[in-house]
């Protein structure tokens, strides 16, 4: 990561308070960005803005619906943003079962406002979509940029969506856009409902009995903070390379069960849970080649899986213990990570 680079960047960030987009907020502040957060601030993103003191994290901030046009419109013209990064979304399959229409609204019309600010500009943008997006082909056993797209649920087919989306804006008004194809994140200050980490931190410290859905269910788990420096690395680049449009995998080079995640919850302290096969359509398996993003850029996971989930679960450990702490123990967290990603100074204008 390049200080120099962000030093003053003004950074458009949607979804600013949400789970990966609170740990970008500080991510940006730390790295001398100004951060200028778009968001909703229902009651988990208010938790999120308390925990981590997201406000005074953000040059300026506005809490809108990424639906409402004109108040985005408006947000944007105010902060003359010179990078653009779109987290904004409905972001659990389960949800999408239960508000399919609020789904497809938020994750494709709302994106479509998003990018509607960007035509005639030459600002670079990262769009989040999901790994979610490709067909759901159970024999293939990594997925490549160039598989095919579908969705078998209401939230797979909307990110999907989203990747034909952003293909036809760019293609159309040759905008400097390109999309995120993540695997599954962990960390702390996830509270979203009917996801593994928040059901597992449930079970260990508040000792509630939890039921655990698809315990072989194989996913790419990749650390938020790993992530979000990674997707910082490829906006760096994408900034001086119009080449660099178009769909990225990122994640890790191995997958895991989510019984892997529940074992190390359960060897740190014991908890009740049990077993329901869930009947909704989820994959079996999720893993992504991200030969691509290695072999062209350089850029690569480099946290293992026991270290993403040792953070995990030293935040919600000390979250639980020591809230008036946690602030800092978030920090403390994110310079870690940046310094992991080695910090540098060298001219970053060869990108």
């Amino acid at each position: 990561i390049n200080k120099n680079f962000w030093k003053k960047k003004r950074v458009l960030l949607t979804g600013f308070n949400g789970f990966k987009g609170s740990w970008m907020t500080l991510i940006l502040n730390r790295l001398g960005a100004k951060v200028y957060g778009y968001s909703l601030n229902n009651s988990k993103e208010k938790l999120n803005n308390k925990i981590l003191g997201l406000e005074k994290n953000c040059e300026n901030f506005m809490y809108g619906d990424i639906l409402n046009k004109k108040k985005l419109s408006n947000f944007f013209l105010k902060t003359k943003p010179e990078i653009v990064i779109h987290m904004a979304s409905k972001s659990t399959v389960i949800e999408s079962y239960e508000n399919p229409y609020e789904t497809f609204a938020t994750n494709n019309i709302g994106l479509v406002n998003v990018l509607s600010l960007l035509r005639d500009l030459s600002i670079p943008a990262l769009i989040l979509t999901s790994d979610k997006c490709y067909s759901n082909d159970e024999k293939k056993h990594r997925f490549l940029e160039t598989d095919p797209l579908n969705g078998d649920d209401p939230y797979s087919a909307s990110k999907a969506c989203q990747e034909i989306i952003c293909n036809s804006f760019r293609k159309s008004f040759n905008l400097k856009i390109a999309t995120a194809r993540a695997g599954n994140v962990i960390g702390g200050c996830d509270f979203n409902k009917n996801r593994i980490v928040t059901d597992l931190s449930n079970a260990v410290f508040k000792n509630k009995d939890i039921l655990i859905r698809n315990p072989e269910a194989t996913r790419p788990w990749q650390h938020v903070l790993d992530l979000n420096i990674n997707y910082l690395l490829f906006m760096q680049k994408l900034n001086f390379n119009d080449k660099l449009t178009g769909s990225w995998n990122f994640g890790p080079e191995k997958s895991f069960t989510v019984k892997k995640i529940i074992d190390f919850f359960y060897n740190k302290r014991k908890f009740k849970f049990r077993v329901k096969k869930s009947k909704l359509k989820e994959k079996k398996f999720l893993s992504l080649s991200v030969k691509k993003l290695k072999k062209k850029l350089n850029i690569k996971s480099n946290f293992s899986i026991n270290k993403s989930l040792s953070l995990t679960y030293s935040w919600y450990e000390e979250y639980y213990s020591k809230k008036n702490n946690i602030y800092n123990f978030s920090i403390k967290q994110v310079d870690e990570a940046l310094n992991e990603k080695r910090l540098y100074k060298k001219n970053y204008k060869k990108y």
